[in-house]
Order: structure tokens, then C-alpha cells, then sequence
């Protein structure tokens, strides 16, 4: 049996009583920041030639900011159809790129400095994409590659002299690096990068969020336009409903009373234009050993401007649960009306 009541929404005008909201623009991605002044002075016929060259390859440069936040902002080569998909993540409202599909490691790779290699297949590209890294990246120390290779030939007994090796080693680093987050990693010229050394950018799915396209109407330009695609990501942008619950279920009655559940919400989230809230109360079931305590189910309704940042901010959500980050709460998310299974899918999964 439960007991079911209505409690006042909360409103979106008024401070938070408790936790806190993680700021965000009204787009739910972080501003982009001018880069042109920041990069080489390379063309793009000389970027997709070190693309060929060496995989997955990018040049890079700082863009000054008047804090000491940095942003680190890159060039990297795609084929056309990798292109479009990441001009449509970024149209939906998620992150571009997915690291979590990258072809060595977990981890999509950029270019910091120098000229190293990694790889051990060639491509070709034909799009330049503009990327954006913040905050920046990780330095890992100068001694992180040669100490990986020392430990990856001691237990793989590997000769690296030999090209048939190198795809497995690139592959072995990635993997290593797959938890770190955004890490910029130094590269020496070695036999897996015998044309130079310098760093890589290495950005794992934790990070991932991190990515950002720093000239999307560059790339939609590059790739015809893009005006089908954005027509289609605008159609059901209007037409989705802009808004998602939350449900915390089994919530301990004084966790409940104190906000447990709200504080958790915007710890994770974008301050929402409107939420409602609602409790339903389970009273203490049973006796003995199968005493079952009391206990409410909290159930939140987050609106927003419209249904592309409603859903960035619920698989951010489903990204945090399933990453256990909501420590102590059963949660699950579940769509407006018309939204599909993947919307509400984490990040990660």
C-alpha cells in the first residue's frame, strides 16, 4: 500500500535550497571561443597530408584566455561519412565525438605537438573538423611513453622493430589511457614513431564531454550545407516534448525531508526551467528479519527550453547512474512523450 500527495514545485527563479547546479549555456554545451588565432599557419591541404601520413593526426595550438582557464584547440581529418555523424551529434545536443568507439582504445586521439605516429593502418581523410578540448588536458610526465613501452615489450615480448607490432602497441596504450580522462601524452621517437615524437591528445569516455566542435557552421559548410540533416534535428527538436522524469525510489523518509534526492539532481544537471515535484509514501511492511522499513518515492518532472537540452541533460544523468556516481539512490529515467529508448540512454553505454 502507499500514500501518494502532491508537494509545491519547486521554482526555477529561486536559489536552490540545497546541492548545487552545474552552469551551462542555454545550448547545454560550454561557449565556443575563437580559434583562428590560436593555430598553425598550415593549410588544409597540408593537414589532410599529415592525415594520410599518420592516421589519425591533428595540428594544434593555445588559444589565450584572459583566465587561467585553457582551451586546447585542434584540426583533426575525417572522412566525409564520420564528418556528418559528428556534425549530428553535435546538432542533437550530445558531445561529437565517441570515444568509447575509437579504433585504439577506448579514446579518441588528437594531436598536441611535434610529429609522432600512431597507428598501424592507413587512411585517407577529406573533411577538416575543428575541435575544441576543455578545460585542457592532463600533462602526463615526460617519461610516461618510454616506461609503457619498457612494461609493454616485458610482458607481451614484442619486437617493436618489427611494423607487424605496431597496430597491437597503439591499440595496448590506448587502453591504458582509457580512464583518464583528457590527458595530453608525450611521445618519443622511437621504433613505433620513427618520423618524430611530440604529444598526443588522448580523451576517454569520462571526458568525453570535454570535445566540443569549435566551428560547426564551418563543417556543415564543408559538408554541402548540411541543411537536410539540421532540418531533420529541428523537426524533432519542435516536436518532442522538452521534458524528462526522474524517479528516486525506496528514499529513506529523513532523506527525503532534507533533499536528498534534489541535491543529487543538480549536482549532475542543468538548472531546469520548470520542476515538479511529487512523494509517495511506503509505510514499514512485515516483521522480524523481513521487516521492510519505510520509505518514499520521489518522483521529479524537469522541463527545458526545448527537447534537444532536455535530453543532453537526461543522459547526463544516465551517465552519472551508470557510472555510480549517484551513490546511495535507485534512479531511473524515463522520457516525455514521443521520446525513444536511446534518449534516455547513457553516454556510455
Amino acid at each position: 500500500m502507499s500514500h501518494e500527495r502532491s508537494v509545491e514545485p519547486d521554482d526555477p527563479t529561486r536559489a536552490p535550497r540545497t546541492g548545487r547546479v552545474q552552469p551551462a549555456s542555454p545550448s547545454g554545451t560550454r561557449p565556443a571561443v575563437a580559434t583562428a588565432a590560436g593555430l598553425p599557419p598550415s593549410t588544409p591541404q597540408q593537414l589532410l597530408a599529415l592525415q594520410q601520413l599518420a592516421g589519425n593526426r591533428a595540428v594544434t595550438g593555445r588559444v589565450a584566455q584572459p583566465n587561467p582557464v585553457q582551451r586546447m584547440v585542434t584540426q583533426t581529418g575525417l572522412k566525409s561519412e564520420h564528418a556528418m555523424k559528428v556534425l549530428k551529434n553535435h546538432l542533437k545536443g550530445d558531445p561529437p565525438f565517441k570515444p568509447q568507439r575509437g579504433n585504439f582504445g577506448a579514446v579518441s586521439w588528437f594531436a598536441g605537438s611535434g610529429n609522432p605516429y600512431v597507428g598501424g593502418q592507413a587512411q585517407s581523410y577529406d573533411i577538416t573538423v575543428d575541435v575544441l578540448i576543455n578545460p585542457d588536458p592532463v600533462r602526463l610526465p615526460a617519461t610516461y611513453f618510454a616506461q609503457f613501452m619498457q612494461q609493454y615489450v616485458a610482458q607481451t615480448g614484442a619486437d617493436l622493430a618489427d611494423p607487424d607490432t605496431h597496430h597491437d602497441f597503439w591499440v595496448a596504450l590506448g587502453r591504458a589511457l582509457e580512464t583518464g580522462g583528457a590527458q595530453q601524452v608525450p611521445i618519443d621517437q622511437s621504433a613505433v614513431s620513427r618520423q618524430g615524437g611530440g604529444t598526443f591528445v588522448v580523451v576517454g569516455g569520462s571526458a568525453r564531454e570535454s570535445i566540443t566542435l569549435a566551428n560547426p557552421a564551418k563543417l556543415a559548410q564543408d559538408l554541402g550545407g548540411g541543411e537536410a540533416l539540421t532540418k531533420t534535428v529541428e523537426a524533432r527538436r519542435t516536436r518532442l516534448a522538452p521534458r524528462f522524469t526522474v524517479v528516486f525510489d525506496r528514499v529513506a523518509p529523513d532523506q527525503a525531508r532534507a533533499g536528498a534526492p534534489l541535491a543529487a539532481l543538480q549536482a549532475y544537471i542543468a538548472r531546469p526551467a520548470g520542476l515538479t515535484r511529487s512523494e509517495k509514501d511506503f509505510p514499514a511492511m512485515g516483521w522480524g528479519e523481513k521487516k521492510v522499513p519505510a520509505s518514499v518515492e520521489v518522483t521529479f518532472t524537469l522541463t527545458y527550453p526545448d527537447y534537444s537540452i532536455a535530453r543532453r541533460q537526461a543522459k547526463r544523468l544516465a551517465t552519472a547512474i551508470g557510472d555510480g556516481r549517484l551513490v546511495g539512490h535507485q534512479v531511473r529515467v524515463s522520457g516525455g512523450p514521443g521520446w525513444s529508448a536511446k534518449a534516455t540512454r547513457s553516454y556510455r553505454s
